[in-house]
């Protein structure tokens, strides 16, 4: 029941907004992209915080590990997609995506656990989980920088006729 709030706060952000002829929020594309980062942070953190010392603890420390990084793999995919540009963000997904892939591969042939690996082995984890993050968080600040995807340019030309004048009006966006 305690989560409850949390829930009912966080619904507000998938509530169906206004149809508007502005460009889309970007702000709020880029808050949902920092808010399930920062999720998968609490949850994967909870997990390899909770998970019991020593070789019993390891699988849960590793689903934790991939919980983090299942969290900002999906984030620039749905702040992209908040703005319209759903084949940005599946660019920006894919390298986060890579590096979950690389280290549940890693997770899966080492089976001695996190906290017992070399010094190279670590320096791997680290280096996929560094460069998909890195990614991510370029792909989130992408969306302040991109606005509005770019628009089919049209021209009208109408005929403009009336007393004393007959032409042509051309209106539009070049």
């Amino acid at each position: 029941m305690r989560a409850l709030p949390l829930v009912l706060a966080s619904s507000l952000l998938v509530v169906p907004r206004a149809a508007r002829a502005t460009e889309p929020d970007t702000s709020l594309a880029f808050f949902t992209a920092a808010a399930l980062d920062a999720a998968g942070f609490i949850v994967g953190g909870a997990i390899v915080s909770t998970s019991p010392a020593g070789g019993s603890g390891d699988e849960r420390r590793s689903f934790g590990w991939l919980a983090m990084q299942a969290g900002y793999t999906v984030s620039p995919l749905v702040a992209q997609g908040m703005v319209g540009q759903w084949s940005r963000g599946a660019v920006f997904a894919a390298i986060p995506a890579g590096t979950l892939a690389g280290t549940a591969a890693f997770y899966r042939l080492k089976t001695d656990g996190v906290e017992s690996n070399s010094l190279e082995q670590q320096r791997l984890v680290w280096g996929l989980f560094t460069v998909g993050l890195a990614v991510s968080m370029a792909g989130a600040i992408d969306v302040l920088l991109a606005g509005n995807p770019p628009r089919e340019r049209m021209v009208a030309v109408r005929p403009n006729i009336g007393p004393g004048q007959a032409g042509l009006q051309i209106e539009g966006t070049l």
